[in-house]
């Protein structure tokens, strides 16, 4: 009888031991996010709304903690929020964000994109006409440089520009580690309609991948054979039927990157 007891003393542990382990729902949004560390305010959801050209930002008990809104011309899109961090874009240890938007021709079928650097008031700090991809480097004594490349789709093959800004702030430890990737992974065009290109990087020693599109289904439409000797693929798209495309890149080591992308 005590044994029995015993065991089922081991029973209710396992049992209460597995439940407190469980994976359970916290909080959804109903639009894009992620965490960010700020240097005084500590860690931080952001979320970025489209319609309304916000980003707003919720403290980790999911309240609202802040509204930031953002200047996006009229007939554009927001496409992309990065860095929000105090001290990192000012001297001062004062709110900021870099963010992306886009607009589309449907005329000649060409996306423009456009980066900014604004403070949570709206003051603009940078433009980047053509920005689209966004990363940040910290080099210890040559300071924090944020690293932009600028495109011109309007002309083929694009034409992409370089541009590397130092930053005033010090402290680019704080932002979000997903965003010191130094790298983005987005499909663009996105939405498409004629193409897009696929970023990719294969990893260290790898020279040669493979590209698949998967639809909505989960079935694969497609796949095409990459190497380092490219940084992207270029997809027509226009005999694809509208609607989500999931892509993966595989190496040898397995998957190393995935996206998606919509056509129109």
């Amino acid at each position: 009888m005590k044994r029995l007891g015993v065991i089922c003393v081991v029973y209710m542990m396992v049992f209460l031991g597995a439940v407190s382990g469980q994976i359970s729902p916290e909080h959804s949004y109903n639009y894009s996010g992620t965490y960010t560390r700020l240097k005084n305010s500590g860690d931080k959801f952001y979320i970025m709304d489209v319609p309304a050209s916000q980003c707003r930002i919720y403290n980790v008990d999911h309240s609202l903690w802040k509204v930031v809104n953002l200047h996006v011309p009229a007939n554009n899109f927001l496409y992309d929020i990065r860095f929000v961090s105090e001290g990192l874009f000012t001297s001062d240890d004062r709110l900021a964000l870099a963010y992306v938007y886009y607009s589309y021709n449907s005329t000649t079928q060409v996306y423009s994109y456009n980066a900014k650097v604004a403070t949570e008031s709206g003051e603009e700090l940078l433009s980047i006409p053509g920005g689209l991809y966004l990363s940040l480097h910290d080099l210890g004594a040559q300071g924090v440089k944020l690293v932009a490349y600028s495109y011109d789709f309007s002309v083929f093959p694009e034409t992409v520009k370089t541009h590397i800004y130092r930053l005033p702030g010090q402290d680019a430890t704080k932002v979000n580690s997903q965003d010191m990737a130094g790298y983005s992974a987005n499909a663009f065009p996105n939405p498409a309609h004629a193409y897009t290109r696929i970023p990719y990087k294969l990893p260290e020693g790898v020279n040669e991948g493979e590209i698949i599109l998967i639809d909505i289904k989960g079935n694969q439409i497609r796949s095409y054979r990459v190497d380092k000797n490219f940084d992207h693929l270029r997809i027509d798209t226009s005999d694809m039927p509208a609607g989500v495309y999931v892509y993966s890149v595989k190496a040898d080591r397995g998957i190393v990157q995935t996206g998606k992308f919509v056509v129109r």
